[in-house]
C-alpha cells in the first residue's frame, strides 16, 4: 500500500512548484516521444538484418499469396489457415510490405520496429492513467512525479528489454507486434470509455464512440494473433483493480454483460485457432498432463527471471519431455513456488490489497495460452511469449522505481534518491546493450543457428541443418558438410529414423557441390534404404539427377 508522507515533510511539499495539468501533459508527451525515439534508435540496428530460415520462408519468401495486394489477397487472408494460424490482419500487413519493398528485408524489419515504437509511445499514456488511479493517497508533488516518471520509465523498460528482440526483429513475427499494439490501443480506449461512463449520461456520444473503438481495436488484435483471446479477461482485471468497477454481484454482472461482444469475438477466434492448429498439435511431443503442468509452472517463474536477468536467450527452447517420470524432484519446486504465489495473491485479495493479485492475474492470464498446457510445437517457452505479459511487470518496475525515488527525494534523502535513479539508468543502459547484442544473433540464419548450437549442442539437429543449408547456398560446402554430419550424428544417437533419409539426401546435395559424385550416390542410396513410403518418390527423383546414377543400383 502507498502511505502518506510524515507531517514534518508536508510544508516542504506544499512549497514545491507543482505542475499544471497542461504542463504535466507536455512532460508526458515529451517523455513518451523520448521512449519511442530511444527504442527506435536501439532497434534500428535490426534494419541490416536479413531473413532467417525460421518461418520467414513460409510467411514471406515463398508465400505466393502475398505477391500482390488486391481483393483476392484479402479474401485469402480471411478464409485461409496459413502456417497453422488464422491471422488475416498480419498477412495483409506482410502483403503491404511485399508490395512496397519486394523481398528487401529492410522494409519488413523497419515496419516491425516502427509498430513496436508506436506501442511504446502509446503505452506511456496507458501506464500514466493506471498509475494515476493508484496514487490517490500521495501528496500532489509526488503524485505528479510518480505517475509521469513512472510511466516513462516503465515504457522504456518494456521497449528496450532484450526479450523484445525476438518479437520485433524476427520479420515473420509481425503478428506479435501488431497484436500487442492493438491490445494497448484497446486498453487506452477502454480507459477513456470508463472515464466517459463515470462523467456522462448513458446517451453520451463520447462514451458510445469510445466503446465502439474498444470493439474495433479488440477485433484488430484478434485478427493479428490468437493470443488476444485473453483481452476480455484483462479488461475484467482492470475493472477490479485499479478501476474499482466490481464491488458486488450486480456490478460484476454489469461488467460481464458489457463485455459479452468481446467474449464472443474471443470464442470465435479460439475455435478458429484450434481448428488451424490440429496438425501442430498432432506433431507436438507426446507429453503427459502432469509433465505439462510441471513445465508450465517452471515457465511461469522462468519468464520472470529472464525479465530481471535476460541472459542465455535462445531462438528455441527444446521441450524437456516427460519430466514427471524421470525429473519429478527437479521440477516439483517450481510448482510449489507457483502455488505459494497463487496462495499469496488470494490472501492479499481477501485483505483488500489488490495490487499484487491484479498483477499476478494479468501475468497468468496473458501467459496462459503459451504455457504449453495444450502442447503445440516442440518448445516449452519462447522469448516472444513474454511480449504481452511484460506490460504488467514493466508497469510494476517503472512505477516502483519512481515511487521509491519520489519518496526519498521529498523526504530529504536526495543522495539516496539520486542513487536509485542512477541505478535505473544503468539498468536500462545495460538492457539496451544486451538488446543490441541479441539483435546481432538474429542477423542471419547462420548467426541464429550458431546461437542455438552454442546453447543446446545435443538438441540442435534442426539448427545444424539450417546452418548447413545456409552455408551451402553461400558456396561454403565444406563447413556445410560438417554441419549435416553433426545433424546426422544427433539423429542416430536419438534414433530419429524419420530424419535419416532427409539428412542423407541433404548430405548427397552437398557432396555434389564438392564434386564427390560417388559419395553422393552412396548417400542417396542410404536415403533410399531408410526412406518411408512417403519420402521415397522424392528421393528416387533426386537420385536420378546425380551423374552416373545408372551404374549404382538404389537397392
Amino acid at each position: 500500500m502507498i502511505h502518506r508522507l510524515p507531517e514534518r515533510y508536508s510544508a516542504h511539499v506544499n512549497r514545491s512548484n507543482l505542475k499544471t495539468t497542461a504542463s504535466v501533459g507536455r512532460w508526458l508527451l515529451a517523455g513518451a516521444a523520448f521512449a519511442a525515439a530511444a527504442t527506435l534508435f536501439i532497434f534500428s540496428f535490426a534494419w541490416n538484418n536479413g531473413f532467417v530460415d525460421l518461418d520467414d520462408s513460409g510467411y514471406i519468401l515463398t508465400n505466393r499469396h502475398i505477391n500482390s495486394l488486391n481483393w483476392k489477397t484479402v479474401v485469402w487472408a480471411f478464409t485461409s489457415f496459413h502456417e497453422a494460424n488464422w491471422h488475416p490482419l498480419t498477412m495483409l500487413s506482410l502483403a503491404l510490405d511485399r508490395r512496397l519493398w519486394g523481398l528487401f528485408p529492410f522494409g519488413f524489419h523497419a515496419t516491425n520496429v516502427l509498430i513496436h515504437c508506436c506501442t511504446v509511445f502509446l503505452v506511456c499514456f496507458v501506464f500514466r492513467d493506471l498509475l494515476t488511479r493508484v496514487s490517490g493517497e500521495l501528496p500532489a508533488a509526488i503524485s505528479v512525479w510518480f505517475t509521469t516518471a513512472g510511466s516513462i520509465v516503465a515504457a522504456l523498460f518494456f521497449g528496450l528489454h532484450p526479450l523484445r528482440v525476438e518479437s520485433v526483429v524476427w520479420a515473420s513475427e509481425r503478428k506479435d507486434v501488431l497484436c500487442t499494439f492493438f491490445i494497448v490501443a484497446t486498453l487506452w480506449w477502454y480507459l477513456r470509455y470508463v472515464s466517459a461512463r463515470a462523467a456522462s449520461s448513458p446517451e453520451s456520444k463520447t462514451r458510445s464512440r469510445a466503446y465502439g473503438m474498444v470493439l474495433v481495436m479488440a477485433g484488430c488484435a484478434l485478427m493479428s494473433k490468437p493470443a488476444a483471446v485473453s483481452l476480455p479477461l484483462i479488461l475484467l482485471i482492470l475493472d477490479w483493480f485499479p478501476l474499482s468497477r466490481i464491488i458486488g454481484r450486480e456490478s460484476l454482472l454489469a461488467v460481464l454483460k458489457e463485455k459479452l461482444p468481446l467474449f464472443l469475438m474471443a470464442l470465435g477466434t479460439a475455435l478458429l485457432t484450434i481448428r488451424a492448429q490440429q496438425y501442430p498439435m498432432m506433431k507436438a511431443p507426446d507429453v503427459d498432463a502432469l509433465s505439462r503442468f510441471l513445465v508450465a509452472c517452471k515457465a511461469l517463474l522462468f519468464y520472470l527471471w529472464k525479465m530481471l536477468w535476460p541472459t542465455g536467450l535462445a531462438p528455441y527452447y527444446p521441450h524437456p519431455g516427460r519430466v514427471a517420470q524421470g525429473r519429478l524432484f527437479e521440477f516439483l519446486p517450481y510448482a510449489i513456488v507457483a502455488g505459494l504465489a497463487a496462495a499469496a495473491a488470494v490472501i492479499a485479495s481477501l485483505k483488500r490489497r489488490p495490487l499484487f493479485p491484479a498483477l499476478f492475474l494479468f501475468y497468468g492470464v496473458t501467459l496462459a495460452p503459451m504455457l504449453g498446457v495444450v502442447q503445440v510445437g516442440g518448445q516449452w517457452m519462447a522469448d516472444r511469449y513474454s511480449y504481452l505479459p511484460a506490460l504488467g511487470i514493466s508497469l510494476l518496475w517503472g512505477g516502483g522505481a519512481a515511487w521509491i525515488t519520489g519518496q526519498l527525494w521529498y523526504s530529504g534523502r536526495r543522495l539516496a534518491a539520486l542513487a536509485v535513479a542512477g541505478a535505473v539508468v544503468c539498468q536500462l543502459t545495460v538492457y539496451s546493450v544486451m538488446t543490441q547484442q541479441q539483435i546481432k544473433v538474429w542477423g542471419s540464419t547462420e548467426t541464429l543457428a550458431s546461437r542455438e548450437i552454442e546453447l543446446f549442442p545435443d538438441h540442435a539437429g534442426a539448427a545444424y541443418v539450417a546452418r548447413s543449408r545456409y552455408r551451402m547456398e553461400n558456396g561454403r560446402c565444406e563447413p556445410a558438410l560438417e554441419d549435416i554430419d553433426k545433424a546426422m550424428s544427433i539423429a542416430l544417437r536419438n534414433t530419429l529414423r524419420d530424419k535419416y533419409a532427409p539428412l542423407s539426401m541433404a548430405r548427397a546435395q552437398i557432396l555434389i557441390c564438392l564434386n564427390r559424385t560417388g559419395d553422393a550416390l552412396a548417400a542417396a542410396d542410404w536415403a533410399v534404404q531408410t526412406a518411408s513410403p512417403e519420402q521415397l518418390p522424392e528421393i528416387l527423383e533426386f537420385r536420378r539427377t546425380i551423374p552416373g546414377h545408372s551404374q549404382h543400383p538404389a537397392r
